[in-house]
């Protein structure tokens, strides 16, 4: 599971925000999270991708953000069975099965992996907007700096991700 991990942590990085109240008027509203308040506005969005490969393992990752705050997180991972300490497709099956359980019951995260003859590949999108960033900081493999953080910081993502090696795409 060690070779796993580098893999899992990239869903979240290094965190850091305040939460916002909602816009309370004469009506009441469901509260806003920060994230919710800045996806909401007319600030552009704008998208950054990264991609790094070793080892057997390629990890694209893209950034769906406004200013500093990240909206959402896509994370395109190719392994081969031999990087993941495993010889065949069930031996992985079985190995990613309670991972993946876990991602399929946190909200805002949404995986999918596909099992190919000498490989897998994962997709992974975290949706901020809708994910808590206390329970991101449950999931198996995942890295975080702050657990009570309320949104995930663009510049500190692209700081982290490239002193992992990962390169900018164009």
């Amino acid at each position: 599971m060690r070779k796993l991990r580098p893999t899992l942590t990239l869903i979240s990085l290094c965190l850091m925000g305040s939460l916002i109240g909602c816009d309370n008027k004469d009506t009441p509203k469901e509260p806003q999270t920060y994230v919710q308040s800045i996806a909401a506005s007319n600030t552009p969005e704008e998208k950054a991708t990264f991609f790094n490969a070793a080892n057997g393992v390629e990890v694209k990752v893209t950034y769906y953000y406004k200013g500093d705050v990240v909206l959402r997180q896509d994370v395109d991972n190719k392994m081969t069975y031999a990087s993941a300490g495993v010889s065949n497709k069930e031996e992985a099956q079985r190995r990613f099965e309670q991972i993946s359980d876990a991602y399929k019951n946190t909200a805002g995260v949404t995986e999918t992996i596909n099992y190919q003859d000498d490989y897998v590949t994962e997709n992974i999108t975290v949706d901020y907007t809708k994910a808590n960033i206390s329970e991101l900081c449950k999931l198996p493999g995942t890295s975080l700096t702050d657990c009570n953080a309320q949104y995930l910081s663009m510049l500190l993502s692209e700081k982290m991700v490239l002193k992992q090696g990962f390169k900018k795409q164009e």
